[in-house]
């Protein structure tokens, strides 16, 4: 279990680095201003790093528990840390220590991960798009005080110069 909670930790280290980084790159509008790295930046990159392994963990638990309902026995999930850039982390496995019973049985046990990892990203991406404080009509010009097409021509279908 040790190893289970340790690799979690440094996974959380290494993708909450790497947001930062990101975030850094943009409040620095990449390169051209000098930005320090403290606790607030490094605050600002939980924003990646939970999301990305609340991704993951659903996927590896969409397994694990899949397992546990037809007494597989599997491991709980591991995480794998990678202390560089492009995500911070090679992703989670878990390790499944006995055959499967049936085709029926690997094939609910394999598609369960990326079922739980859909059903977690669904409604992450929902709440993302409650957060935006623009509605669609005002996104493609509907608002606009001389109609929709002097806003965005292609609102309407007539085109520029139409």
């Amino acid at each position: 279990m040790w190893k289970h909670v340790l690799l979690l930790v440094l996974t959380i280290c290494t993708t909450t680095f790497v947001g930062a980084s990101y975030y850094a790159s943009f409040a620095s509008d990449f390169g051209r201003r000098a930005v320090s790295f403290n606790a607030a930046l490094l605050l600002q990159g939980l924003w990646y790093s939970v999301p990305v392994l609340l991704i993951l963990g659903a996927h590896e638990m969409g397994h694990y528990l899949c397992c546990r309902r037809y007494n597989v026995d599997a491991s709980l999930p591991y995480f794998i840390p990678l202390p560089m850039f492009p995500t911070g982390t090679l992703g989670a496995v878990i390790k499944i220590r006995e055959m499967f019973p049936t085709r029926t049985i690997l094939f609910d046990i394999g598609v369960a991960g990326p079922i739980a990892g859909f059903l977690d990203d669904a409604h992450r991406n929902a709440f993302a798009l409650h957060l935006l404080q623009c509605s669609f009509h005002e996104r493609v010009g509907m608002n606009h005080p001389h109609g929709p097409h002097q806003a965005n021509p292609f609102a309407t279908g007539r085109g520029v110069g139409n």
